[in-house]
């Protein structure tokens, strides 16, 4: 596997045992007492002379890598330059009554999706009016829960929606940034779909509604007994994460937007 760059060509580096040496030598890099670039800098060196290939290509510029190294990417050892197109106008009427032309800036490296998003842009800013709806509907996550020969799933649908707020307080036990927004039941005998969803506040999120959900999983089991219900997956067909789905489509997922135009 090839990594390309513009014009230049690197093997792609992180295969499963190089990713091991490349996080034994990171361990030896203390964090504290050298700069973000110093980190940087030493990651790249290791992979040059490892791989015998030249990365200058990658360098980070120095007094721009900030805190990137810690809380936005693991064994950073450089950044890419991605190219920086710019719609406009994006016409917005403000509730006061003030309009301006927006300028709005996209990275990609899709070729047409700029020149796509500024005729959508142009059609917005021609049209009479545009309204727009936004409505947070969450992350999402389902678990299904198989039920024994000797127990129902109604039984457990029952049991869920009793304890709906207890299972809130649970979900919301693991982060601070988390709420648990509703619970949609699904029955298919000998199973019970629990699609879950969240506000994760500023994130994405989606590890943080798999670990949510595992906590639900383990108290309704705990609870409800392990020799009436199971887990066989922690994450169903419902959840519907990255592909379109009709029930996406239905209940929605993320944020539902409504833009019509006149």
């Amino acid at each position: 596997m090839k990594l390309t760059i513009g014009m230049f060509v690197y093997p792609f580096l992180l295969f499963s045992t190089f990713n091991n040496h490349l996080v034994a030598q990171s361990s030896r890099i203390p964090a504290h007492g050298t700069t973000p670039e110093q980190r940087v800098h030493s990651r790249r060196n290791f992979l040059e002379q490892s791989q015998q290939q030249p990365l200058n290509l990658v360098e980070s510029v120095d007094g721009r890598v900030g805190q990137a190294d810690q809380k936005n990417c693991e064994n950073m050892f450089g950044h890419l330059v991605i190219p920086l197109g710019a719609i406009h106008p994006l016409r917005v009427s403000h509730s006061n009554g003030t309009t301006f032309d927006y300028v709005v800036p996209v990275a990609t490296t899709e070729g047409a999706l700029v020149a796509s998003l500024n005729r959508g842009a142009k059609a917005l800013a021609l049209a009479e009016s545009v309204t727009l709806r936004s409505t947070y509907v969450g992350v999402t996550r389902a678990p299904v829960l198989r039920v024994a020969h000797h127990y129902s799933v109604d039984r457990l649908e029952a049991w869920v929606i009793k304890h709906a707020w207890e299972l809130r307080r649970v979900a919301q036990k693991t982060s601070s940034h988390l709420k648990l927004m509703n619970i949609s039941l699904f029955k298919h005998s000998p199973y019970l779909f629990a699609r879950c969803s969240f506000d994760t506040d500023q994130a994405m999120g989606m590890n943080m509604a798999t670990i949510a959900s595992r906590a639900l999983v383990d108290f309704i089991i705990t609870h409800v007994g392990a020799d009436k219900v199971s887990c066989p997956a922690l994450s169903s067909n419902l959840c519907t994460d990255k592909k379109p789905s009709t029930i996406n489509a239905e209940l929605c997922r993320g944020y539902n937007v409504i833009i019509v135009s006149k």
